[in-house]
């Protein structure tokens, strides 16, 4: 199981340096199951007990101290229906990462939030390090960028109605076929899909050098195409 979930990291890494047959193999070598559970895969655990941790991601509803919100297109964007974002949250045993607030909140400097986060239901629930539903998405992007399309369309589709939406030939026929437009739905999905797992957003968007679409909050606000290494790795990669 160890090395399926090795296998697992290796197929996020050929996707960041876009190898699209490695990223394939060793998405078929994980635990990649496009008919099973979507949240398959290892999880890391917190806890109440001495010595451990609890999960810094709960958040008590309309969380006065520390609000976590999403950027507001992230709501304006997201496509009718989605459960991923309209309905119950997850702390409320719904699927929805976000919730709407009783009243807004002040992030100091940002616009005024009316959504925070939901997603996970307790201060000791786990989180998981890879899923399956990623691992389904990569599935669909090796498809579409070795040209089968139709494959890749299978794949995001399973996405899709898994959040009740229906299929990408029912919802957006014009897409179908079309590699760069089935590219957009890919990152779209990987959007809401992938939301608050990770930086995988920012890496999507370099990766397809789409950083410029990404939203600002204010004018002054800046989307930085790479970040410097930490004294300490340099240090580090020099001895």
């Amino acid at each position: 199981e160890f090395k399926k979930f090795n296998r697992a990291v290796a197929a996020r890494i050929a996707m960041y340096q876009k190898d699209w047959a490695a990223m394939n193999s060793a998405v078929a070598a994980s635990y990649f199951n496009v008919g099973s559970g979507l949240n398959a895969g290892p999880n890391f655990t917190f806890s109440t007990a001495i010595g451990d941790a609890r999960n810094p991601w709960f958040l008590n509803k309309n969380e006065a101290t520390a609000p976590i919100c999403p950027q507001s297109k992230f709501i304006a964007e997201a496509e009718a229906g989605d459960d991923r974002v309209f309905g119950a949250g997850v702390s409320d045993g719904g699927k929805a990462k976000v919730r709407q607030r009783t009243s807004s909140a002040s992030l100091g400097g940002f616009p005024e939030a009316l959504f925070e986060i939901s997603i996970v239901p307790t201060n000791i629930s786990p989180i998981s390090i890879i899923r399956n539903e990623e691992l389904i998405l990569m599935y669909a992007e090796a498809q579409i960028q070795t040209n089968n399309l139709g494959e890749g369309e299978k794949a995001l589709d399973v996405i899709r109605e898994a959040h009740a939406l229906p299929k990408i030939a029912v919802a957006k026929p014009t897409i179908v076929g079309n590699k760069d437009a089935l590219i957009d739905e890919l990152l779209n999905q990987r959007r809401y899909s992938l939301f608050m797992e990770g930086s995988h957003r920012w890496f999507d968007m370099r990766r397809y050098n789409k950083l410029g679409s990404l939203p600002l909050d204010l004018p002054t606000h800046k989307v930085f195409e790479n970040f410097p290494k930490k004294q300490t790795e340099v240090d580090w990669d020099g001895q």
